[in-house]
């Protein structure tokens, strides 16, 4: 069995979570103290406050890439801002237009960020934001992940189903799930295409492109409210 480490959280924390990881080993994720949620990373031995933006009463950070940007989301009163951490600063992420409400989930080592805005899939890159949209029909989707390639997963919601989604090439493709299920949506994807992520009772390891076999259990859905619950307090 592979040895297990204790991150600790900031001083006076209740709960803490950690959400990435990068090949140098710095982690990020939340720390739960003061009745407030903490954006961190550990680093050396270190918890860091990685804080937020001005006013922010929560905030999480939830991908680093190899370089060390990290990106996540900071709560401002009511309105979730994607944010990232880049050289000592926080920079918000523009929301598409229309919208009022970001959250960055991932990014990638050439600094592309993936996440949400006004419940559509976004992508931030080069100081801009894409609409990525999601299967058809979808009144929701989110992007949780991107590689070095550019490739992004995620998942879709149609009709109440929620649905493994992976964006790359100009196309939107549902990555279906296990026989008989229902439910599904992709967590993560590496440099080699590989995708991961949940199928109505299972986590799952596609090959590129093709769902493959069963691992652990997972209970629920949990997909649609997922980065709101995060940001709203530890549960």
């Amino acid at each position: 069995m592979a040895a297990s480490s204790t991150f600790g959280g900031l001083p006076g924390s209740v709960f803490s979570a950690a959400t990435d990881i990068n090949d140098s080993g710095q982690v990020v994720g939340r720390s739960f103290a003061d009745a407030t949620q903490y954006a961190v990373e550990w680093s050396g031995g270190d918890v860091i406050d990685l804080g937020g933006l001005p006013g922010a009463v929560s905030s999480v950070a939830d991908g680093i890439n190899d370089p060390g940007q990290v990106v996540g989301v900071s709560v401002v009163g009511d309105r979730d801002y994607a944010v990232e951490w880049s050289g000592g600063s926080v920079i918000t992420l523009e929301d598409l237009p229309g919208y009022t409400s970001s959250v960055a989930a991932s990014i990638n080592d050439v600094g592309v960020a993936v996440g949400e805005s006004g419940g559509h899939a976004a992508e931030w890159s080069g100081g801009s934001v894409i609409d990525l949209g999601g299967l058809p029909g979808s009144s929701l989707s989110e992007a949780e992940s991107i590689n070095d390639s550019g490739q992004v997963v995620g998942f879709s919601v149609v009709d109440g189903v929620t649905y493994a989604t992976e964006w790359g090439g100009g196309s939107i493709i549902n990555l279906g799930g296990l026989p008989g299920v229902t439910f599904s949506g992709a967590e993560s994807v590496n440099n080699l295409g590989q995708i991961v992520g949940e199928s109505d009772g299972s986590t799952v390891v596609p090959e590129p492109s093709t769902w493959a076999m069963m691992l652990v259990g997972f209970a629920g859905l949990g997909f649609t409210g997922y980065r709101r619950a995060k940001a709203g307090g530890a549960t």
